[in-house]
């Protein structure tokens, strides 16, 4: 009994935890537990043919921005080219110290991956 409520509690907490998330972040596809936005994402990518004709939909459902959590990283998305420069020349010095994936690094001159040894 003590630990089925102990489960309870924690789902619950989780539930209200990744609602809060959620209200912060423009709209979008809503997460799913461990695997984010992944499901509708292969499912739009099957549907219509591509990955770019999916966040299109994504777009034509959600908006110029809309957020698609990639597991439990939230990812937005800014697919309006106005306000994308905006957001990126304007004031881009405002997300210069945020994470970016380590793919980015690559052919940016960081020479940690420019020197690995296969």
């Amino acid at each position: 009994m003590f630990i089925s409520i102990v489960v309870v509690m924690l789902f619950i907490f989780y539930l209200s935890h990744q609602w809060r998330k959620t209200t912060q972040l423009p709209p979008g596809p809503y997460p799913i537990f461990v695997f984010g936005s992944l499901p509708q994402l292969m499912y739009y990518t099957w549907r219509h043919g591509g990955l770019v004709p999916a966040l299109k939909s994504f777009k034509k459902k959600h908006g110029p921005v809309f957020t698609v959590w990639l597991g439990p990283i939230p990812t937005v998305h800014i697919a309006d080219y106005k306000l994308s420069h905006e957001a990126m020349v304007r004031y881009g010095a405002n997300y210069q110290d945020r994470w970016g994936p380590a793919t980015m690094l690559v052919g940016r001159g960081d020479d940690r991956y420019e020197k690995m040894e296969y």
